[in-house]
């Protein structure tokens, strides 16, 4: 990861989603909280079970959101583009990470820092009540989509079945070569 040195003001973040609804002088709040970081193709900016608690905004770039099942292999949950955030279950809950995320591309992000975020919300309350709302409902979307992905494996079972006997050759086979 690399620190950036560019600067940002707030009206060149006025049309970035994460930001929309924001006057520039709440923008202007928020990045006093913040670092600039850029990153290759194919760099990890998070992996899962790790203990942090930045909260990501992406500025360019995309970001893969993965899982690590059993076997070791890694589902793609997600790709998250300019606007987007990741991070915010453990900004607000502060456990370990629940899934990695990975570059696909030359990626700049902004990282709000949680210590830097909380005297940011004691200060101006107003401003992180926006963040933590536009949080909430991105949470709120992400798991109606998850509840899409659960009633569709319940709707197909034997799509479910087929996927599981396929994971579990694979298990099987891990297991053979120990």
């Amino acid at each position: 990861m690399q620190s950036a040195a560019k600067v940002l003001r707030p009206p060149e973040l006025k049309s970035n989603r994460f930001f929309r609804g924001l006057t520039e002088v709440e923008i202007g709040e928020i990045l006093r909280a913040c670092t600039i970081h850029t990153f290759k193709a194919d760099d990890c900016v998070v992996r899962e079970n790790e203990v942090s608690r930045d909260l990501f905004v992406i500025l360019e770039g995309r970001i893969s959101i993965g899982k690590t099942l059993y076997a070791g292999d890694e589902r793609e949950l997600g790709v998250l583009g300019p606007g987007e955030f990741f991070g915010e279950m453990s900004f607000l809950d502060d456990s370990p990470r629940s899934a990695s995320a990975h570059c696909t591309e030359k990626t700049s992000l902004l990282r709000i820092d949680k210590s830097s975020f909380d005297k940011l919300a004691a200060r101006k309350p107003r401003t992180a009540y926006k963040i933590m709302m536009k949080i909430a409902r991105t949470l709120g979307e992400r798991l109606r989509a998850s509840n899409n992905v659960v009633e569709s494996i319940f709707s197909n079972p034997n799509k479910a079945i087929l996927e599981l006997k396929a994971r579990l050759m694979k298990i099987q086979t891990m297991l053979m070569r120990r």
